[in-house]
């Protein structure tokens, strides 16, 4: 599973996924935001997986308790899987 990070400064909600560098969306609703990730992150492992490149690891839950805590207002930690 992956880690997804989600964030509002009290406008549209943005979300992330750390392993996959500048794979970001935002949306008006969290659920709007997450929907729209999927879809980029789904064309993301595609073209990887069309290139012949390694698709990234999920980096532990563990790990990110100690990258996040730095005075970032991440509002939600989602676990998602890989889309198919």
């Amino acid at each position: 599973m992956y880690v997804v990070l989600a964030h509002s400064d009290g406008g549209y909600v943005d979300v992330s996924v750390p392993d996959f560098p500048g794979l970001t969306s935002a949306g008006e609703t969290t659920e709007m935001a997450l929907r729209a990730l999927d879809e980029c992150w789904r064309d993301v492992v595609s073209g990887l997986r069309e290139d012949g490149l390694p698709i990234p690891e999920p980096t532990p839950s563990s790990a990110l308790e100690r990258s996040v805590i730095d005075g970032s207002k991440i509002a939600c930690v989602f676990l998602r899987p890989l889309p198919a």
